[in-house]
């Protein structure tokens, strides 16, 4: 069972693949190092913060989730020509395909894409339903970078999501937990502690849930 938020960056990010927008340049963890040597321009996929709004059943909970997506575009030196399209006159090359133009692009494509996939609708993600209202909130956050070998503009979006999400029933017969933690060696006041066995327990079936 993967959890929710998994899911929901693992499918934006299909969706941008899918429709041909970075495939070469689509990250979908924050920590990932940008480096001068990164395609551009590039996209970074993650999660934020996330809070329970409301509880709807044994497994099924509504869910306020900040969905972020980071894009960065190259600026060239053609970009630092002053603007020329005055009375007519043809304008600079790079006026007519500035940063902040193709920055601005990119984000109208991602803001189309999430609110097609993410606003009042559901998706099936490996075998599991996740079911968002309207988007509540759109925030996004511009800065440049001047350092570097390739200096670039960045776009930070943040949108507001509201999901619930229906977990099946677990095919396992112990604790998941175990096979994720094992035995623990624990620090107590800084002194290194005895291995502690995770015990094992059999979760029950849902009661009312999805």
């Amino acid at each position: 069972m993967t959890h929710p938020r998994t899911l929901i960056r693992e499918h934006m990010a299909r969706e941008l693949v899918r429709r041909g927008a970075w495939a070469d340049a689509i990250f979908v963890c924050r920590s990932t190092p940008f480096t001068d040597e990164d395609h551009f321009p590039n996209v970074c996929v993650y999660t934020d913060g996330e809070r329970t709004r409301n509880t709807l059943g044994q497994q099924l909970l509504e869910q306020e989730l900040s969905l972020l997506i980071e894009i960065r575009v190259a600026r060239t030196p053609d970009m630092h020509q002053p603007w020329r399209h005055v009375d007519g006159l043809p304008a600079h090359p790079g006026q007519t395909a500035s940063a902040d133009r193709e920055l601005d692009e990119c984000c109208e494509v991602i803001e189309s894409i999430v609110f097609s996939q993410f606003s009042n609708t559901s998706v099936d993600v490996e075998g599991q339903r996740i079911t968002t209202d309207e988007i509540s909130e759109v925030n996004t956050d511009i800065a440049r970078s001047a350092e570097g070998d390739v200096p670039y503009v960045f776009a930070q979006i943040e949108f507001k999501l509201i999901y619930r999400a229906c977990y099946p029933e677990p095919e396992v017969d112990t604790c998941p937990l175990e096979k994720v933690l094992g035995e623990q060696r624990h620090r107590v006041c800084g002194v290194e502690g005895l291995g502690i066995h995770v015990t094992a327990s059999t979760p029950q079936p849902p009661q009312g849930a999805c």
